[in-house]
């Protein structure tokens, strides 16, 4: 075969080849089984949420970095001269706590001892009082039988008349004396119980409730100084993920701003892929669908599965990477990707996705229309944001949120802090600090009563260790004041509750290692509180409304003042594509109406909100339903559409709108 023929039959080869690769991927992609996507690069813009000093940078453009690496850390003057301030104010509280301490013993042992000395005077003077009258009633008795036989000896003519009248007469005084005073029991007893009881008390007196004010004070201060020590923490900035720097913008010395990047960061694995398909295939492809990525580099097939959690909302052009060749523009519908667990996809990879099930029922509320919050990187780097509770505060022009996790696993967790989100879903970048509580878990609702009183609520369930600590039984009262959320009352709503409720009455509340809170809601000086677990006859959700929720701040410690809680509803709220029984994951009231978002349980994520007539609490009306995400929190800003959160894990949390 000559050169030129065998140059032929390649070209012709390789043409074959090309067109009858093009030809499957047209008809692959005709049928919306087979498209292909690019991995998004997870890029962390790390700045400062305040004006400060860059002191220290520790890394350099290129440089690969781990997981809580510290990258650079900012000037934490201001801090340190407020935690001297704060722990000499600690060390005054301390010695005048010492000082009012050994001030109180002192008082105490002087008063024991005057009880003392007085009960023992009293005691003598009693038993002298005591031995004086049963002499005298002894003498009397002797005088009376010695009368009786003198009388006899009288009547014989024997006995001398005087002697006689004489002992008549010293009787007579006896018991005349006798007769007119008072019993020594009767004189000494009630002074004796008094001193007695008296000196009791002061055995039994409770040194920590003249104490207590100054304890407080030290626990707010204490409060006070782990918030300072958390925060100066914070100005060591560490890395949110496994990655690369990209770029750094500034050097030691430099002054910051708010907002400002100051790092870029590209992490080494990205959760996430951006696919498209193509015009003619773009309705066939839905939420929930499960897919196979794949992608081919020199060492081999590699591979990953994950799931469709949003959709394009428009037909627009594909990226040129996508185009079947060079200068074909070719248009397309986006689809967002999130990818199942560690895998080894690059980012930027270009992939192949292919459908492996088919789509789950269509939601009844709106579904492609939810926005994905973007949590900055600042505020990444120190907490989740896992959104289980919504308020919207209109002096603020914010939702105030509240997370079921704060912190990280790693780092802070736990620690007491409050969000904000504007009404188009941007999150302030500066927590809100709970002052007043050390530690706070699974916090879930949140909820305003008069006089700008706010509730926080956290979900008194066990862990998944099985116990029930006191940082997830908390329920706290408190007001914002400036950039913080100060407590004036806090506490323990499930012990208290074993405390004070019989067990028929816990029983019917259904009060047990079962009960998970995630809603509460004020109404006319009740609290409306939402239970997701567990269910009256397997069916129906509870709902408890507490009738003087402020005497439970208020009430003396160890008071036997009953809480009033009564059951308020029991509702069926069927959930999901299969109408499983929903709990209450979220309550709201505005005017008359109550609403209530419910979510299943177990087994695939769905919730559904709903429209309950506050005179008539029998029946709910289903207004949204989401058959693959948990619906969380429900707040308004508007009098027309209420605004609904997302709970999504360890992904960034999403928001819509439905009308109410």
């Amino acid at each position: 075969m000559t050169p030129g023929l065998r140059r032929f039959f390649s070209v012709a080869i390789w043409t074959l080849a090309a067109s009858g690769a093009l030809f499957l991927w047209a008809r692959s992609d005709e049928n919306g089984q087979t498209f292909q996507g690019l991995v998004q690069p997870k890029t962390h813009r790390l700045s400062t949420p305040i004006t400060t000093i860059l002191r220290t940078v520790h890394i350099r453009p290129g440089q690969q970095v781990e997981r809580d690496q510290p990258l650079y850390e900012l000037d934490t003057g201001d801090l340190d001269d407020q935690l001297t301030i704060a722990r000499a104010e600690l060390d005054e509280m301390l010695a005048s706590l010492e000082a009012h301490a050994e001030s109180v013993k002192t008082r105490l042992t002087e008063q024991r001892l005057e009880l003392n000395g007085r009960l023992t005077n009293a005691q003598n003077e009693y038993n002298a009082a005591a031995s004086k009258r049963a002499g005298d009633s002894a003498e009397i008795r002797t005088l009376t039988k010695r009368l009786t036989r003198l009388a006899e000896v009288e009547q014989a003519g024997l006995a001398e008349l005087d002697r006689l009248s004489q002992i008549h007469v010293r009787r007579d005084r006896l018991t005349k004396t006798t007769r007119s005073t008072p019993s020594p029991s009767r004189v000494y007893g009630d002074y004796i119980d008094a001193l007695s009881k008296a000196l009791q008390g002061l055995e039994v007196e409770d040194v920590a409730v003249q104490l207590k004010p100054y304890r407080l004070r030290l626990l707010t201060q204490r409060a006070r100084i782990s918030t300072l020590e958390r925060q100066r923490a914070l100005r060591t900035v560490r890395s949110p993920a496994a990655g690369q720097i990209v770029r750094v913008h500034n050097e030691s010395g430099d002054t910051v701003r708010p907002g400002v990047t100051i790092v870029d960061l590209v992490a080494s694995r990205s959760g996430s892929l951006i696919a498209y398909i193509p015009e003619r295939a773009a309705r066939q492809v839905g939420l929930g669908s499960r897919v196979k990525i794949e992608s081919i580099d020199s060492q081999g097939r590699v591979g990953a599965h994950g799931k469709v959690v949003q959709l394009g909302q428009q037909i627009a052009e594909m990226p040129q990477r996508l185009w079947p060749r060079p200068g074909a523009q070719t248009y397309g519908r986006s689809v967002h990707i999130e990818v199942d667990g560690v895998h080894a996809l690059l980012p930027g990879e270009l992939v192949t996705i292919r459908r492996t099930s088919q789509d789950p029922q269509a939601a009844t509320a709106p579904r492609d229309d939810g926005v994905t919050l973007v949590v900055p990187t600042t505020l990444e780097a120190q907490s989740r944001l896992e959104i289980s509770g919504a308020l919207w505060i209109p002096e603020r022009n914010r939702y105030l949120v509240v997370s079921d996790d704060t912190g990280h696993k790693a780092k802070n967790s736990g620690i007491p802090w409050l969000f904000e989100v504007s009404a188009d879903g941007a999150i302030s970048p500066t927590p809100i600090p709970i002052e007043g509580v050390a530690s706070i878990s699974d916090l879930e609702a949140i909820a305003r009563g008069p006089q700008g009183h706010l509730y926080l609520m956290s979900s008194q369930s066990v862990s998944k260790k099985g116990k029930r600590p006191s940082r997830r039984q908390l329920l706290i009262r408190g007001h914002l004041a400036g950039s913080t959320f100060k407590v004036t009352g806090q506490v323990h709503l499930y012990s208290l509750l074993q405390e004070q409720l019989g067990t028929p009455k816990l029983a019917d509340l259904g009060i047990s290692d079962a009960l998970d809170i995630e809603g509460i809601a004020w109404m006319a000086g009740t609290l409306l509180v939402g239970l997701k677990a567990p269910f009256i006859q397997e069916n129906r959700a509870r709902i408890w409304a507490i009738e003087n929720p402020d005497t439970l701040f208020t009430q003396p410690q160890g008071s036997q003042e009953t809480v009033r809680i009564r059951l308020f509803a029991d509702l069926y709220l069927p959930t999901g594509a299969n109408d499983r029984p929903g709990g209450i994951s979220d309550l709201m009231i505005r005017n008359e109406t109550l609403y209530a978002l419910s979510t299943v349980p177990t087994g695939a994520p769905a919730g559904a909100a709903w429209r309950i007539d506050l005179a008539a609490p029998t029946k709910a009306t289903k207004i949204g339903q989401w058959d693959l995400l948990k619906p969380e929190a429900i707040a308004t800003h508007r009098s027309d559409q209420l605004t609904v959160f997302f709970d999504r894990g360890g992904q960034h949390p999403m928001m819509t709108v439905i009308k109410p």
